[in-house]
């Protein structure tokens, strides 16, 4: 990683020390593409000609190694174990412009062990979601960001809990009479992913509807009185809406709204607990 002059970033310290914060970086946001990214596992490598101009704080969330030819010889701690810094330095070396041979690679290689017990920190899941039928290109990237959300909600909620990272789904959706296409139904897709990742079923006489962020916030829908009227006819009892649509519904004519339980959210986390809480 390589901080660029002061000039042209408004807060290179702040930027730099969220990273380096495992208080913060769990749950790191990236403000442009408005994703989270869990940072806790990430080793970052830091290199400068001079670390005068460093701010304090930034050095004090830093280990220090000067790769001269003296320090090379000393070692740094590293998850409980330890690692040559001169070993460390021909990775390093070798990943930028390919310095080392392939006979000091292949001795690098061979200090570093995984087996069974440590498998599962260097190789990701073989999990992703396979997407076909009559859909709209609206409701396809709603599908896919549903499947971004119900996993980072699934590390969230059972660490241990590997469906996503191991599991190829297919969502597919039938042509029907009615070509499918808006992103009204990403909360709806969010909580059938959870369910079957938790093998949890939902309570039945619920209905929802609702467009989903990649953070996880509920925005408004359309289409609210028909919505409203279709989960009646289904003998559906409670119903959960966007809360950006509350005064939409409440000037729907009573007949409409009459002996229905209905919530509004504007986070994922509250349709979680209607969906799936001990209370159902």
């Amino acid at each position: 990683m390589r901080l660029i002059s002061l000039e042209r970033v408004r807060d290179p310290e702040g930027a730099l020390l969220e990273l380096l914060d495992p208080e913060q970086n769990a749950h790191f946001l990236d403000h442009f593409l408005d994703v989270p990214i869990d940072l806790s596992k990430v080793l970052f490598v830091c290199t400068a000609n001079n670390i005068d101009r460093l701010p304090a704080s930034a050095k004090a969330a830093m280990v220090d190694l000067d790769s001269s030819e003296t320090a090379a010889e000393g070692s740094i701690e590293l998850k409980n174990e330890y690692l040559r810094l001169a070993d460390a330095l021909k990775v390093f070396e070798h990943a930028v412009d390919g310095g080392s041979t392939r006979e000091e690679s292949r001795e690098v290689a061979e200090k570093f062990t995984v087996d069974e017990s440590n498998l599962s920190d260097y190789v990701e899941g073989k999990g992703g979601l396979h997407i076909t039928g009559h859909l709209g290109r609206v409701m396809k990237e709603s599908a896919e960001i549903a499947h971004t959300v119900a996993g980072r909600i699934m590390f969230e909620k059972e660490p241990d809990n590997l469906f996503f990272a191991n599991s190829k789904l297919h969502l597919h959706v039938p042509e029907g009479a009615t070509p499918k296409d808006g992103p009204s139904a990403g909360c709806t897709m969010i909580t059938s992913l959870l369910s079957l990742a938790m093998k949890k079923p939902i309570r039945k006489d619920l209905a929802m509807t609702g467009e989903v962020t990649l953070t996880g916030r509920i925005l408004p829908i359309g289409g609210l009185k028909e919505k409203t009227m279709a989960a009646r006819r289904s003998q559906v009892k409670v119903i959960i809406f966007p809360e950006a649509n509350r005064r939409d519904f409440e000037g729907h004519e009573e007949s409409v709204k009459e002996r229905l339980d209905v919530h509004f959210v504007d986070e994922y986390e509250q349709i979680f607990e209607l969906a799936f809480g001990d209370d159902h």
